[in-house]
């Protein structure tokens, strides 16, 4: 099982009429275990390294971050290197979808509403970039178990990592907007609203496809009917 040390978003423990609160923790501590934890701001890699090479690009067109913008995108680093990673399912690949996701987000930042969710607006422009082109060109690996998704997690137990590799599978027949639905609300902590702006879609579908999500993951792994309590505290 997952540390105790590791805190899971608010969203897991929000009122499920399907699913009961324990199962909701217990796969979204797996999923947190399988993709682990976000980067440290204070690490200097791989966070300070694209933002480096962002600004030697920036740099060459005679252009510069302000000091703003710069605490804005690496605030927001850490979240889209994960979600890029469960994208690309390769860490390189995901860093370079991120830095060229700052560098679009930087190109079309007059598009942005001061005020709105950050964070949201730049996984968005992630996962277009991500879908119209490097899916089809450069990004799309042959992983057909998930065998490259933990390559950004910690390293577990042998028991522990018995239990993640079944994530692994599991998560590997989902859908592939399931999947990144479940990632951005649960392991980001995005709000249904600010995934639905990222994912182009109304917030009913978010709900929905979290919801179906966790519950095909609850029959795949088998967790029905092992005496979970239905009752939200």
């Amino acid at each position: 099982m997952p540390s105790d040390a590791m805190t899971l978003p608010a969203e897991a423990k929000r009122h499920d009429p399907v699913l009961p609160l324990a199962v909701r923790m217990h796969l979204g501590l797996q999923l947190q275990a399988l993709y682990g934890p976000p980067p440290e701001l204070d690490e200097a890699e791989p966070i300070q390294a694209l933002l480096r090479q962002l600004d030697a690009v920036l740099a060459s067109q005679g252009e510069a971050l302000s000091a703003e913008i710069r605490a804005g995108m690496t605030a927001q680093m850490p979240g889209l290197l994960r979600f890029a990673l469960s994208l690309t399912k390769d860490r390189s690949r995901a860093e370079d979808l991120v830095q060229e996701t700052l560098m679009r987000g930087w190109r079309s930042r007059h598009t942005y509403q001061p005020g709105t969710n950050l964070g949201a607006w730049l996984t968005m422009i992630l996962r277009n970039t991500f879908y119209t082109y490097h899916r089809r060109r450069t990004y799309e690996v042959e992983d057909p178990d998930d065998r490259h998704a933990g390559s950004m997690t910690i390293a577990p137990s042998q028991e522990d990592g018995l239990h993640l590799q079944d994530m692994q599978a599991a998560l590997a027949q989902l859908s592939a907007e399931h999947r990144e639905t479940l990632v951005l609300i649960v392991l980001n902590d995005l709000s249904y609203e600010e995934a639905a702006v990222a994912m182009g879609c109304k917030v009913g579908t978010v709900k929905s496809r979290v919801s179906r999500a966790r519950e095909r993951l609850t029959h795949i792994l088998g967790l029905e009917g092992v005496g979970w309590e239905r009752h939200d505290p």
